[in-house]
């Protein structure tokens, strides 16, 4: 039987942000992990924790996102083997938030594409993309996609081999928080309908953390839980999607909805397994414990 292991991050509670004036790294969603670079320094940037990925890796450059003080949304770009070319594009300039933080993907067989949204003021999620791969300076208009509720955060990933990109979100609609996926087939020519995929219940701020399957990209695993003190959900629950075929399981591999035909969606977060089991006390008396991520042995 597979076991389920959480990583637990211990951060400070102060804005789910972690500033960016310090060394800086996390790989994700344009095609796996990559080893660490000697660290750099990026100054006047704090970025979300919540947003997924927040910097990759292309043909020797690293690529990061992140909010400035005066709410510019950036992206910084810089040569891995001496640090000594760098470029910055401003996605665009909203209010100073670090949950509009972009998430980003820099493929070595597409354009890159850039999106995010404006911490629940409306219903819109913004992407950018370009039209050269790995370029920052082909990048067109703003475009959107819009959601019944107001969004905040994105998380996006892409099928290997292939120009399907699905990209989660929060969203709010009367006090009931989901997370709801929207997709597209043609790497972003046009989009699906977006749908509600996990209902955390009214009143309850929730949050999720996705990772790739090492030996499967096609396979991403969800962990969810809700805030330290704005959410009664403490308990970690855990489901995987199958990005080909929209199939959500849970650990022991029954189906239990799917996010492109709708089948038995949204699912209710506290359904799903518990992956940890969080003693209610401790947790709120911390106040400091974050979910990281999961993943299966």
């Amino acid at each position: 039987m597979r076991r389920v292991v959480a990583l637990l991050l211990l951060v400070t509670l102060v804005s789910g942000s972690e500033m960016l004036s310090r060394r800086l790294l996390m790989g994700g969603g344009s095609g796996g992990a990559f080893t660490l670079p000697e660290p750099f320094t990026v100054t006047d940037r704090m970025s979300s924790w919540w947003t997924i990925p927040r910097a990759v890796e292309y043909d020797g450059r690293v690529y990061t996102t992140g909010v400035t003080e005066a709410g510019g949304i950036v992206v910084d770009s810089v040569a891995r083997a001496d640090h000594g070319d760098t470029a910055t594009v401003t996605l665009a300039t909203h209010e100073q938030d670090d949950h509009n933080a972009a998430a980003l993907l820099v493929p070595s067989d597409q354009p890159p594409l850039f999106f995010y949204s404006r911490h629940g003021l409306d219903t819109s999620l913004r992407y950018r993309k370009g039209s050269a791969v790995g370029s920052l300076a082909s990048l067109g208009a703003v475009q959107t996609i819009t959601f019944t509720g107001a969004v905040t955060y994105a998380q996006v990933w892409r099928r290997p081999a292939t120009d399907e990109v699905h990209v989660f979100v929060r969203e709010l609609a009367t006090h009931q928080r989901y997370w709801s996926n929207v997709y597209t087939t043609n790497y972003a020519t046009s989009w699906s309908t977006p749908r509600r995929v996990f209902d955390f219940g009214a009143g309850e701020q929730g949050y999720i953390g996705t990772v790739a399957t090492a030996a499967d990209a096609n396979i991403i695993r969800v962990a969810l839980t809700g805030h330290p003190t704005s959410s009664t959900i403490h308990d970690i629950y855990y489901a995987e999607i199958t990005l080909s075929t929209g199939d959500i399981k849970n650990q022991a591999g029954t189906t239990l909805g799917n996010l492109k035909d709708g089948t038995n969606l949204p699912l209710t977060v506290t359904s799903l397994d518990k992956a940890v089991d969080i003693d209610t006390a401790t947790y709120n008396a911390r106040q400091q414990l974050w979910l990281g991520t999961l993943r299966v042995d």
